[in-house]
């Protein structure tokens, strides 16, 4: 079994440019709605755009980060037993530091150095919070921002004749407006640490 580097590809391996270039020239652009705005969604996003794809991010909360956006709100049903529970997407606290040094978690194109615009911690078991302002300079660096459609939540997902059909909650709307979206295909960037796992 190959090993795997920080990037999920096998360790020595490179998608250059040139390469790139081909599979955009043997393939036909499609339209690709990503589902979550953390690491793994800014990097497809960023990776589906590279490639000609026509990309929409759709973020359930109002600002990019996935689970490094960090928030002092709690759920009030710290079990997650309730279906009508307040949901807070997060399971931060306040002095977290990573666990992982800060070389590992970076993208090969956007080394996560303490050279980055924004970089306020230069320890290799960096906060979460230079986690996160590394996630918004890669996002502004490869101009990723106007892909994102924050505070827009993916209610659903069909699929019928090739193509998926979203529903999406507006929830800056008093009346959380549903709207339908459609997309060629769509990459689930959701993660799984906001539904608590409680064992049987």
């Amino acid at each position: 079994m190959p090993i795997m580097t920080s990037a999920g590809m096998p360790d020595g391996f490179s998608l250059r440019r040139e390469t790139r270039t081909k599979i955009i020239e043997g393939s036909t652009k499609k339209k690709v709605a990503v589902i979550g705005a953390g690491a793994a969604g800014l990097i497809s996003a960023k990776e589906l755009r590279d490639l000609g794809h026509d990309v929409v991010v759709y973020e359930q909360t109002n600002s990019i980060g996935g689970v490094w956006a960090y928030t002092d709100e709690v759920e009030d049903d710290l079990l997650g037993s309730s279906g009508s529970r307040k949901k807070v997407h997060g399971s931060m606290y306040k002095h977290l530091r990573t666990n992982l040094p800060r070389e590992v978690m970076g993208v090969s194109d956007f080394p996560f150095d303490d050279q980055f615009p924004g970089s306020k911690d230069s320890r290799q078991y960096c906060s979460h919070e230079e986690v996160y302002r590394y996630l918004n300079a890669y996002a502004r660096q490869f101009d990723i921002l106007k892909h994102v459609k924050c505070s827009s939540r993916v209610e659903s997902l069909q699929h019928a004749e090739g193509r998926w059909t979203l529903r999406v909650v507006d929830d800056t709307s008093m009346q959380k407006d549903v709207e339908t979206h459609h997309a060629d295909a769509v990459v689930v960037c959701n993660g799984h640490y906001s539904e608590p796992r409680v064992p049987e």
